[in-house]
């Protein structure tokens, strides 16, 4: 904890997520992204949310917006978004200062400006005058637990003095909009100076070397509470506050050879979480397509990829998503469509695959004993899902995946959510209300829509059997191919814009991917089959090569019809390709790739590429906004697939699996939904040491795999172990499996 904002401004500069500024030169700290380049450019923003507020600032400390969410109501929209949010913005904000008969507008300050993410989660912006150097600060109040979110913004300024002489300094804080309102606290204590109004000064006397702190805390009207609660407590405690929720939930993950990786994931994490908004009750009222900008439109297959990796990693949160879903999740007739489950069979099943994600990583069955109606409303979902059920196969029709056609008669990654939706409710079924018949019935039903999946959606390709988009019907004859008279009218019209690439003489190609189609991507995330399974590393490869029609070789992306050179959604598919260390961070490797479309900020922006344009010729803001979409699925795939980790809470069973081709790893105080641990694989020429430390308070099953065909040993006797074998990607394994009791650790060299 921090016991003064010195400290916190004396931390180090984020090496990849800053930039410096002088004389109107740019220099990132990230070289290897293409949006070093790509300055000055007024949509860049380090972004800044509790969910109760969101704030975007420029690279000069400028607060572009501020954003309060209230409500969402429901809406006739485009096909992937019936349900808006209300919300209040605001801004420009800024800070002027006055020495002496000098003023200084920070907001156009032409001097040396250095701006970063601070402890990779807070904007910092330093600028270095003659006498002083002032510095602002940004964060949006959280309590450690995560369970009190602010409505205010804390927006402040530290200075301080490099003379010898003491200094009289006068403060101008942000002017504002009629209909917004803040307050100024002095300092760490909470106490009041004044009620500030426009054009306000505020003089301070720094002693020579001395320093201050002048924070704003901007809100809403009628959020005067929120206020006074931070000024009880003041600014400094609500900071370490803040600082403790996301490293409770982030842990702190190091890659000693690949530290920008480990950095990208925390943002990735940050991105996903701070899409969501959340109104005065702290109830949530939907989501953004990222941080920035704000749209009134809710795009419900963004919002729910977004919210992927809390479901381990802050599944209170997550459960809060759940129930937003199960209230909206299914789009209501309007003028514009019929809606009902079979509108977008993936958005209708969200609240059933939550909510089973949730039963995984908790084992929360008190939570389900207390809310049975959420239980049957969950049932009344998948019964309903039944009855669109053909007579001669389990699979299930869809028409759209969000604003794209499910294409083909059955389409792949709906019915893999079909499965998932089943899976998830028969456990609870069981385990929670111990309901044999009613768990039985849906584990069947799971099964029958995998042996169909398969048998019908599988097809052999260039590189062996691999999945379709979907089927146009269950014959050899009919499997690729689609025919466009089997849409509407309206729709085929609606989504042309996304299929110039697969319509030829009347006909759909399936043997494709649609770059913004994730759930085929999360197959091994969702347990459906492993990452190393033949079929899923054969569609992997597929994706990306130039067998798949909607690949553009220039973007190194998946196209998105003549819309964008690439989705960003398409990249995460990318990323599930990788295999060793040069498919990860080779020249032309996903993860480099990845590392190179990351904003200074380290977010991703939906369409990096206009159409028809050169690889590394990236734009922001191409009519989309930042990817919380992609963040989400990344982050989940990174977790579970490259990391390795997935944890089964109603079990206790841990599975550590390491996988990661470019870096050893140290990850601790990792959560891991009602787990956590300490986990390491270092591995070098000799040999690999994997270690995992039980921090929670039950004792768990550690099943711990290594890639290795080495006797593995303990690392505290040298005494061997009983293990069996495995294999993965492959290669040979080795598979231990051993109590971990609370504060027990177990490490195993092979």
């Amino acid at each position: 904890m921090y016991t003064g904002f010195d400290e916190v401004l004396k931390e180090q500069v984020n090496p990849f997520f800053c930039i410096s500024v002088k004389d109107g030169d740019y220099e990132c700290g990230n070289k290897e992204s293409y949006y070093a380049k790509k300055f000055p450019d007024e949509t860049f923003s380090y972004d800044v949310s509790n969910c109760k507020v969101l704030a975007n600032m420029n690279e000069f400390g400028t607060l572009k917006s501020v954003t309060f969410y209230r409500n969402s109501y429901s809406c006739d929209d485009i096909p992937g978004v019936w349900i808006a949010k209300d919300f209040g913005q605001e801004g420009p904000f800024f800070y002027r200062i006055k020495i002496g008969n000098e003023c200084i507008d920070l907001k156009d300050y032409k001097g040396s400006v250095q701006s970063d993410l601070m402890n990779n989660l807070f904007p910092r912006v330093k600028f270095e005058l003659d006498k002083i150097t002032a510095t602002l600060l940004a964060f949006a109040p959280i309590s450690a637990d995560g369970r009190e979110r602010l409505r205010g913004l804390v927006y402040g300024l530290y200075i301080s003095n490099k003379t010898k002489e003491d200094l009289d300094v006068s403060v101008f804080p942000p002017d504002f909009s009629p209909g917004n309102n803040y307050f100024t606290i002095t300092n760490a204590s909470g106490k009041v100076l004044e009620n500030v109004t426009e054009g306000r000064e505020i003089s301070i006397k720094i002693n020579s070397k001395g320093s201050a702190w002048v924070p704003t805390v901007i809100y809403g009207p009628g959020d005067n509470k929120d206020v006074n609660i931070i000024e009880n407590k003041g600014t400094l405690y609500w900071f370490n506050q803040t600082l403790s929720y996301f490293k409770n939930m982030l842990g702190n993950l190091s890659m000693d050879t690949d530290p920008l990786t480990a950095a990208i994931f925390e943002r990735a994490v940050y991105q996903g979480i701070s899409s969501v908004g959340m109104n005065r009750e702290g109830e949530v009222v939907g989501s953004n397509w990222g941080t920035f900008p704000t749209t009134k439109q809710i795009w419900m297959k963004d919002m729910f990829y977004s919210y992927l990796p809390l479901s381990v990693l802050d599944p209170e949160f997550f459960l809060k998503g759940c129930l937003w879903f199960l209230d909206n999740g299914i789009r209501p007739e309007g003028s514009k469509y019929k809606g009902g489950i079979y509108h977008s069979l993936s958005n209708s099943l969200i609240s059933v695959i939550m909510v089973g994600m949730y039963y995984d990583s908790t084992g929360d069955k008190e939570f389900f004993k207390s809310n049975k109606v959420i239980y049957n409303k969950l049932n009344k979902i998948l019964e309903e899902t039944l009855q669109l059920k053909p007579d001669d196969c389990w699979l299930f029709p869809s028409l759209w995946i969000s604003d794209a056609l499910s294409l083909g008669k059955y389409h792949t990654g709906s019915n893999i959510c079909v499965w998932k939706a089943f899976n998830g409710i028969s456990r609870i079924a069981g385990e929670v209300f111990e309901d044999d018949n009613l768990q039985c019935k849906y584990k069947e039903i799971a099964m029958h829509i995998k042996v169909d999946i398969e048998k019908y959606m599988v097809i052999e390709g260039k590189f062996g059997p691999q999945y379709l988009e979907g089927i146009g019907g269950l014959t050899q004859e009919l499997q690729k191919t689609y025919p466009v008279e089997e849409y509407n009218k309206e729709f085929i019209n609606q989504a042309m814009v996304f299929l110039p690439d697969v319509i030829k003489d009347g006909y759909i190609n399936l043997v494709m991917h649609d770059g913004e189609e994730s759930d085929t991507t999360l197959i091994p995330f969702y347990k459906y089959k492993s990452y190393d399974d033949g079929v899923v590393r054969n569609y992997a490869k597929f994706t990306t090569s130039q067998e798949n029609p909607t690949y553009g070789t220039e973007c190194r992306g998946i196209k998105w019809g003549n819309e964008s050179g690439a989705t960003f959604p398409g990249y995460t598919t990318a990323f599930a390709g990788i295999v060793d260390s040069e498919t990860m961070n080779g020249d032309r490797g996903y993860m480099r790739e990845l590392k190179r479309l990351v904003d200074i900020d380290g977010s991703w922006w939906w369409w990096p590429y206009k159409c028809n344009t050169k690889t590394g010729d990236v734009v922001r803001l191409n009519c989309c906004g930042k990817c919380g979409w992609a963040s989400g699925v990344f982050a989940s795939m990174f977790m579970t697939q490259i990391l390795g980790i997935q944890y089964d809470a109603p079990s206790k069973q841990l599975n550590f699996r390491p996988f990661s081709p470019c870096s050893n790893f140290v990850w601790q105080n990792a959560r891991t939904g009602s787990g956590k641990f300490d986990f390491s694989y270092q591995e070098n020429i000799d040999m690999i040491s994997v270690s995992v430390t039980n921090r929670g308070k039950e004792a768990v099953t550690a099943v711990i795999e290594i890639i290795s065909d080495r006797i593995p040993i303990k690392s505290d006797t040298q005494a061997k172990i009983p293990y069996t074998k495995g294999k993965f990607l492959g290669k040979n394994t080795i598979i231990v499996t051993t109590e971990l009791r609370p504060s027990m650790m177990c490490e195993i060299i092979a």
